[in-house]
């Protein structure tokens, strides 16, 4: 099997199921039916396999998606996940099954990522995420609740893989 070429990666059209497209060492393009392209990493850690998914196709090039896939290779460890590659595995196997998923992915962009994306989840704490919900209660306090639920339900999905023990919007 050959490695991707951004060509391929670009030209690759959805089927009726999830195409996997190896570059090799673990690198994946997933395309989804509906069209979504996202980077992901497979690998088996301790007996187990991991997938991590990074980013969407469009925000990461190939090149860059190579580099983070030798770098979880190096660290080898999950616990180093951030906030922003949650929300990205977090978007493919969760909101993409909701029945509104713009509005999930909306809090996801709007206020989630750019408050907590570089953080590793690990080190996410109660007062982060207080914070985040506080300087959203300007837009209305029924938004800042639907954010609340968000933060929970993304925070329970990372209890869920293993990444955290206690979610910190509980």
């Amino acid at each position: 099997m050959s490695k991707l070429t951004d060509a391929r990666c670009r030209n690759a059209k959805p089927s009726s199921k999830d195409q996997w497209l190896s570059d090799g060492s673990g690198l994946y393009l997933r395309i989804r039916p509906g069209g979504s392209k996202t980077w992901v990493v497979r690998a088996k850690r301790g007996g187990k396999s991991t997938v991590t998914t990074l980013e969407p196709y469009t925000d990461m090039s190939l090149k860059e998606a190579r580099l983070e896939a030798a770098t979880i290779a190096v660290e080898k460890k999950i616990t180093n996940t951030t906030v922003a590659r949650l929300i990205a595995q977090y978007t493919d196997d969760v909101i993409c099954h909701h029945k509104r998923p713009v509005m999930a992915t909306g809090y996801m962009d709007r206020a989630i990522r750019p408050a907590l994306g570089t953080m590793r989840v690990r080190d996410v704490r109660r007062t982060d995420v207080v914070c985040v919900i506080q300087g959203y209660i300007s837009n209305g306090r029924r938004t800042a609740d639907q954010l609340r639920s968000q933060l929970r339900s993304l925070f329970s999905y990372a209890v869920e893989l293993g990444y955290i023990e206690h979610n910190p919007a509980a």
